[in-house]
């Protein structure tokens, strides 16, 4: 549970612009993991979910928070989400780094990061408004017809 809440109070830090008092929490989470199993799992309480995969994704979530696209890219570099992962979980974590990807001005990688987002979590990626914030600003970005992207939009819906 401590380690949950330290993932919890990373996020709220970095939202808050306290990018010490995120990394604080993270580091702190990581600390927690070197004493579990190494295994992602929720100890079968309801998302509560925290291990080495979860805690990756909220350090790429905290980045993002921050407005790091950057740092929030290298820190996705390399990580691998287990299939029992969260569904949710992932599909959060694909539209968080379709964000910093198009701060990095890899509008191809955010487009692709929203399709696996679609593929894992359908309904939340529709409906979520940093989707719709980031398919706006690809569509402002392209000078040139992107039937991926086309299709994506007609996928979300035309109140964009």
């Amino acid at each position: 549970m401590a380690g949950a809440l330290h993932l919890r109070s990373a996020i709220l830090a970095a939202r808050g612009g306290d990018a010490d008092g995120a990394h604080e929490h993270l580091a702190e989470a990581r600390t927690i993991i070197g004493h579990l199993d190494g295994q992602d799992g929720d100890g079968g309480w309801h998302q509560l979910a925290f291990g080495p995969a979860n805690t990756g994704v909220h350090e790429v979530a905290a980045e993002v928070e921050l407005g790091d696209g950057p740092a929030a890219i290298a820190r996705a570099d390399g990580l691998r989400l287990p299939p029992d992962l969260p569904k949710i979980r992932a599909g959060h974590h694909f539209i968080d780094l379709s964000r910093a990807y198009l701060w990095a001005n890899d509008k191809d990688a955010a487009l692709r990061c929203l399709y696996t987002a679609r593929k894992l979590a359908p309904q939340q990626t529709r409906h979520h408004p940093t989707t719709r914030e980031v398919v706006r600003m690809l569509i402002r970005l392209h000078h040139r017809s992107n039937e991926p992207l086309a299709q994506l939009v007609g996928w979300v819906g035309s109140d964009l």
